[in-house]
């Protein structure tokens, strides 16, 4: 809750003249002057995200969601929001932590591919 603490006073702080609007540019600014970025990341088959609600997907408090694209439909996404494959999540925090987030789900997938591999030659019709 930090993090949206300081993001949003920032983006407060650069309002000018009482201007109610604020540009990409803007952002962009306020996000770098913090170390934040913004990235996508997809959720793939085999994801650990796939099939989850966005409340229990673990993703760090830390790390701002932005809006879910699914297909051509821009979803503003809650907690009660089930990820499926093909869904393109916006995230938005520091990078390292960003970073470290990436990296153990793509570690956890890996290991989801080779347990799925592993049940499948030893499922296998004869």
């Amino acid at each position: 809750m930090i993090f949206l603490k300081r993001f949003f006073m920032g983006i407060y702080s650069s309002l000018h003249n009482g201007d109610n609007n604020i540009s990409l540019d803007q952002i962009g600014e306020i996000l770098e002057a913090g170390d934040f970025i913004v990235r996508k990341f997809i959720v793939g088959k085999h994801s650990l995200l796939d099939g989850v609600l966005l409340k229990n997907s673990n993703i760090p408090d830390n790390i701002l969601i932005g809006p879910l694209i699914r297909e051509d439909e821009i979803i503003l996404a809650d907690g009660n929001t089930v990820l499926h494959n093909n869904d393109i999540i916006i995230l938005i925090g520091k990078r390292d932590d960003i970073g470290i987030f990436k990296g153990q789900l793509e570690g956890i997938t890996t290991l989801k591919k080779v347990k799925n591999f592993i049940n499948k030659l030893f499922t296998r019709k004869n």
